[in-house]
């Protein structure tokens, strides 16, 4: 639940007022991509210059041009909400597969929406090691596979979308460690109005957009990987069944970029002089975290 600013729908042409406090997802619904990056940047004091909108549907095109995405599963996820039924250990997942996956509620950790979150980071951590590690970021024929699927997929601003213009944003990966790249999720705490929702953590909150702001290095606390996701050591004791090469893929890359937009950070095992350690409250993981979805 969060303030929504006042906002015109583009198709519609409806303007909604503004709501002191509304679900997040309200935003879309309003004023669609201006509204929700009007909506961050009240949230967290930081100026939005680009933005992107994928739909579920782009994330089967872009699992698909990379030939799909090796995620691991430290205990077997039955969803059958979104049909995925996974056992534990590695998959190769992309299509509808991918699909199923990034949607599952109900088969990640404690069923809510905050366990997707981690899991999702799980899926996109694991792409991020897979672009950076296997010559993806040098192979033009695959980047502008990845580009078109984007650009056929997403409503991006008008000064992303463009083939070359996301090529050339891919190329600024190269070389780059992805223990520089950290997700978070945005600190939230239970809702006193309704236990069904949940409302900012107002003191980890500005310790986040402060860093954020003034585009600090971070680092996060150990074991805050969310409600649905684990190192993938501790997956191997979870599943013991699985065998060593059924554990999460190896990686010689090290981090990831966030999804939410996070500032570079170390990784979330260790924590250097330099970087800035986030509230032990704020989960999330570097993309150089090998981790494994949870099932519920």
């Amino acid at each position: 639940m969060v303030p929504i600013p006042a906002c015109t729908n583009p198709e519609t042409g409806t303007t909604y007022p503004a709501a002191e406090s509304a679900q997040f997802n309200t935003a879309l619904g309003n004023g669609g991509v201006s509204c929700v990056v009007d909506t961050v940047e009240n949230l967290t004091g930081l100026t939005v210059p680009y933005a992107g909108l994928i739909t579920f549907d782009g994330v089967i095109e872009m699992s698909n041009a990379l030939g799909g995405v090796d995620v691991c599963v430290a205990t077997p996820i039955d969803d059958t909400f979104t049909g995925l039924h996974l056992t534990a250990g590695a998959h190769s997942l992309q299509g509808s597969d991918a699909l199923a996956f990034l949607r599952s509620r109900h088969g990640v950790g404690d069923g809510s929406d905050l366990a997707r979150i981690s899991s999702q980071q799980v899926f996109l951590s694991a792409l991020l090691r897979q672009v950076t590690a296997d010559g993806t970021l040098s192979n033009p024929i695959t980047l502008y596979k990845l580009a078109g699927a984007a650009l056929s997929n997403m409503t991006l601003s008008d000064g992303l979308a463009q083939t070359r213009t996301l090529v050339g944003l891919a190329s600024t990966l190269r070389g780059m460690s992805t223990s520089s790249m950290l997700f978070v999720q945005y600190p939230v705490v239970d809702d006193p109005a309704d236990a069904a929702r949940v409302v900012v953590d107002e003191a980890a909150a500005h310790t986040l957009n402060v860093a954020l702001q003034t585009d600090e290095r971070t680092s996060l606390s150990d074991s805050s990987t969310g409600r649905a996701s684990q190192e993938s050591s501790d997956a191997e004791t979870a599943a013991p069944s699985a065998s060593p090469s059924d554990a999460a893929p190896s990686d010689t890359a090290t981090a990831a970029p966030s999804a939410s937009a996070t500032p570079d950070g170390q990784t979330t095992t260790t924590s250097s002089p330099s970087s800035t350690p986030l509230p032990s409250s704020i989960s999330g993981q570097s993309a150089a975290e090998e981790t494994c979805s949870v099932g519920n």
